[in-house]
C-alpha cells in the first residue's frame, strides 16, 4: 500500500522505527523513494524524547537510501495540552532555546524541521529570521547597552576557544574603558570590555563562551540571558552579532 500510494502522494515514514526489512519491501515493491520522508515523531511526556546520537546514527543510515529526514522542535510561546511540555523529538531540547534546537538538528542531519507546539515567541522567531536571512546570532541581555544594541558586530575570523572577540570593538572606542571599582567573576555568557590596564587592548568587548574568572583588567558589562547561552556555540568566524534587550526573565 505505501508503495502504491507513493507513486501518487508524499509519504511520511516513522523514522525511528523503519527497519532494513522495511526498506527491502519497499524497493521490492517498487516504491517511488523520491516522494517518501521519513519522520521523527514528538514526544509530548518528558523524559520520552529521543536520545541524540541515536537519532543521528538513524539519521545517517536512512541518508544511505536517499530518505529525507524530519524532527520537531519545542515551541516556547504557547504549548500544546494536556502535558503543557513542549513537543520535541530530542529529549535534551524539551526547553531549549529553538534557533539552538533548530542548528543542533541540522547538525544531526535532519533535512526538515518542524515546530510541534502551536506557537513561538516574538523574539524566538525575531532570532531565527535574523540567522535565515543575516546569518546572524542574536542575543539577548539583562542590562540595556544602547552601544551594543545600535551598532553593527561580528566575531573575528580567528575563533578563539574562550569568547567571543568583536572585531569592530578596539576601533570603534564606544564605551567607557576606565577600571571598575569592583573586579566580577566572568560567567558563561558575560560581556565585558578590556579596560585600560590591558594596554593595547583597550576597547576589546568579549563574550565569554565559558566560566573565567575575575581580572582586574576586564570590566563586565552584562549578561547574555541563560536562555541564549547554548547559540554561543554557533557563533563562528566573521559571524553578526545582534544584542537586544531581553523582554521576558529567564
Amino acid at each position: 500500500m505505501i508503495a502504491k500510494l507513493s507513486k501518487e502522494i508524499p509519504v511520511v515514514l516513522n523514522a525511528s522505527t523503519i527497519t532494513q526489512d522495511d526498506i527491502d519491501n519497499l524497493k521490492y515493491s517498487n516504491a517511488n523513494f523520491e516522494k517518501l520522508t521519513a519522520g521523527h515523531n514528538f514526544y509530548p511526556r518528558p523524559e520520552t524524547g529521543l536520545e541524540a546520537h541515536w537519532m543521528h546514527e538513524k539519521n545517517k543510515w536512512l541518508h544511505k537510501y536517499d530518505l529525507k529526514t524530519a524532527a520537531f522542535i519545542a515551541g516556547n510561546g504557547k504549548l500544546r495540552g494536556p502535558i503543557f511540555a513542549g513537543l520535541p523529538t530530542l529529549e535534551k531540547q524539551r526547553y531549549e532555546n529553538p534557533l539552538a534546537a533548530i542548528l543542533e538538528l541540522k547538525r544531526y542531519d535532519c533535512d526538515y524541521i518542524f515546530v510541534g507546539d502551536p506557537q513561538l515567541t516574538r523574539d524566538a522567531i525575531e532570532t531565527i529570521t535574523n540567522y535565515e536571512k543575516e546569518d546572524a546570532i542574536t542575543l539577548h541581555l539583562d542590562t540595556e547597552i544602547p552601544e551594543l544594541f545600535e551598532n553593527e558586530w561580528h566575531n573575528r575570523s580567528d575563533v578563539a576557544r574562550d569568547v567571543v572577540r568583536l572585531k569592530e570593538s578596539r576601533e570603534k572606542r564606544i564605551l567607557p574603558t576606565e577600571p571598575q571599582d569592583n573586579i566580577y567573576a566572568r560567567p558563561k555568557g558575560s560581556v565585558t570590555i578590556d579596560n585600560n590596564l590591558y594596554q593595547r587592548y583597550e576597547g576589546e568587548i568579549q563574550i565569554t563562551k565559558r566560566d573565567l574568572p575575575c581580572d582586574q583588567k576586564v570590566n563586565v558589562l552584562g549578561q547574555v540571558k541563560t536562555y541564549d547561552l547554548a547559540l554561543l556555540d554557533y557563533i563562528g568566524s566573521n559571524t553578526r552579532v545582534i544584542f537586544r534587550k531581553s523582554a521576558k526573565q529567564d
